[in-house]
C-alpha cells in the first residue's frame, strides 16, 4: 500500500498493512494486537469484532460514498473499546462534510453519553 510505504519513511515504528486477500492477515493482526506492530494500515476488514488496547483510529476518505454512517460508526468503534483506554481518539479525514459523517458523529456522541451516564 502506498500509504504504508510513505508512513515507513516518516515514522520510526513498526508498520504493516493488511487486507482481505493477505495470506499473512491473521499473523499480522495478532502481532498488532500484541503490540509488536505499532501502526496498522488496513482496509475495512478490522471494522468489526476487534479490540485493540490503546488504539487510535484514522479513517481516510471518510466522506466516500462507500462509507455510510453505520460503517463509520463500526470503524470508529475500534477505538476506546478497552477498559484501560476508553478515550482513544478517532479522526475522519475528509474533503467534504457529509450527512453520513454527521449522523455517525451524533450517534457516537449519544452512545458515549449513554455509556457514561
Amino acid at each position: 500500500m502506498p500509504i504504508t510505504n510513505a508512513l515507513r519513511q516518516q515514522l520510526k515504528v513498526e508498520i504493516q498493512s493488511v487486507h482481505a486477500q493477505d495470506d499473512q492477515r491473521e499473523a499480522k493482526v495478532l502481532a498488532f494486537r500484541s503490540g509488536q506492530i505499532q501502526l496498522m494500515v488496513t482496509t475495512t476488514i478490522l471494522e468489526r469484532g476487534v479490540t485493540i488496547h490503546r488504539c487510535a483510529v484514522i479513517v481516510l476518505a471518510a466522506d466516500s460514498p462507500r462509507f455510510g454512517s453505520d460503517a463509520l460508526i463500526q470503524m470508529a468503534g475500534r477505538a476506546g473499546r478497552a477498559v484501560d483506554s476508553p478515550d482513544d481518539p478517532v479522526w475522519f479525514y475528509i474533503q467534504h462534510y457529509t450527512r453520513d459523517i454527521q449522523v455517525a458523529i451524533t450517534t457516537i456522541e449519544k452512545l458515549n453519553h449513554m455509556k457514561a451516564g
